[in-house]
């Protein structure tokens, strides 16, 4: 059986990663080998099948940015194409909200195609 790969927008993690490290007090990783050093680039060992199921690996960024004098803790989430072996951050209500509160400076979305299942829009903030 054949899946056929699904149209997913994202951000290149580099546009924003800087403006992140910048805004950020803390910054935390809960993906399997993501760090401050590499999580700009797929992290993922292809010799763990149970990590690497489809042809993307995903994993999760948490850091609290200060804007307005008030502290949010946010949360990315992180895609790393085995295709092209580069990180991107899911354009999702997240991302969308640091960039309506000007946290970060706006950057145009790519569509990369990855193999389903696709993540879904978050229901909670």
């Amino acid at each position: 059986m054949t899946f056929s790969k699904e149209p997913l927008q994202c951000i290149p993690v580099l546009s924003i990663k800087d403006q992140i490290e910048k805004t950020a007090f803390n910054i935390r990783f809960y993906a399997h080998d993501i760090s401050a050093e590499t999580w700009n680039r797929y992290p993922c060992k292809k010799d763990n099948p149970t990590m690497c199921r489809n042809d993307h690996c995903v994993g999760k960024v948490s850091f609290f940015v200060s804007y307005n004098e008030l502290k949010n803790l946010k949360h990315l989430t992180l895609l790393f194409s085995r295709e092209d072996k580069k990180a991107y951050v899911y354009f999702n209500r997240q991302l969308r909200s640091l960039f309506d509160d000007k946290i970060l400076m706006p950057v145009a979305p790519v569509t990369i195609h990855l193999k389903p299942p696709v993540i879904p829009e978050p229901v909670q903030w």
